[in-house]
């Protein structure tokens, strides 16, 4: 009986110390678990945080290129527009100072001054024009077609006369009708020199021009050949008017008295 008793009690204590030990290992177990769940959040708080850092430190650099590109075209938008509005107020105001010195008002007067002159000489984009009407020179820029009735700073230098006198029927009988070298220091003397000094003879209506009128005469309009100098009017208009000369020149003595002989012996 007694060792029946002992065998109960020691299967009793089996049994709760098996239990005792069952529920410890559930505990730990629950624990372990818990602890695993709570690492995980913190894991997975860690990440968010992280990638909140993340995403706010790039939006905020991405932020700031995009507020530094705004503000370099906003800055470049500026300087564009300032140096264009300078520019055209440039081109305003040298249009508007070309205006005050232009030869002709308007381009279809230009055209007509441009077709009675002829090109006297050519320095870069300017050139000399001697107008046989008023017998003076302008100048011309064929870029940006603005004229003057003032030498541009390009014909300011190398002032020198290379004149040569045209040979007979042209030549002048002006002392000054020979080959000329002639450097000058100013713009005026030069100009005075050309306009002046040198002369030919045009064979039509024999009067003397300036030189730089050459090949045209400004008084009957006769042309000549600019290489040749053979000239260029009608042979009717040549006849007309050394009939119109012979025509209004007196008689000669010899014939006079010829003629009134004959009215005599009559």
């Amino acid at each position: 009986m007694r060792l029946a008793l002992e065998r109960r009690s020691e299967r009793n204590r089996r049994r709760d110390r098996m239990e005792f030990v069952q529920e410890m290992i559930k505990a730990q177990s629950t624990a372990i678990q818990e602890k695993i769940v709570a690492d995980a959040q913190a894991v997975k708080d860690t990440i968010y945080v992280a990638a909140t850092l993340i995403e706010a430190a790039a939006r905020g650099f991405l932020g700031r290129l995009i507020g530094d590109e705004l503000r370099l075209q906003n800055w470049a938008a500026k300087k564009i527009q300032k140096v264009y509005r300078g520019y055209n107020g440039k081109c305003r105001a040298a249009d508007e100072r070309w205006r005050k010195v232009r030869v002709a008002p308007s381009k279809h007067a230009l055209n007509l001054v441009r077709l009675r002159s002829k090109i006297v000489d050519q320095r870069g984009d300017w050139v000399e024009l001697f107008d046989r009407g008023t017998g003076t020179y302008w100048y011309l820029n064929k870029r940006t077609a603005h004229s003057s009735w003032k030498p541009p700073e390009e014909f300011e230098e190398n002032l020198f006369c290379h004149w040569e006198p045209w040979p007979h029927p042209y030549e002048s009988l002006s002392p000054s009708n020979a080959p000329c070298r002639t450097l000058f220091k100013t713009r005026e003397e030069f100009m005075n020199h050309r306009r002046l000094c040198h002369r030919w003879t045009c064979p039509a209506c024999e009067v003397e021009n300036i030189a730089v009128a050459f090949p045209s005469c400004m008084t009957c309009g006769n042309r000549l050949d600019r290489v040749t100098g053979a000239d260029l009017s009608s042979k009717v208009e040549r006849e007309l008017k050394l009939a119109f000369r012979r025509f209004k020149a007196p008689p000669p003595p010899s014939a006079a008295a010829a003629h009134g002989g004959e009215e005599g012996g009559g």
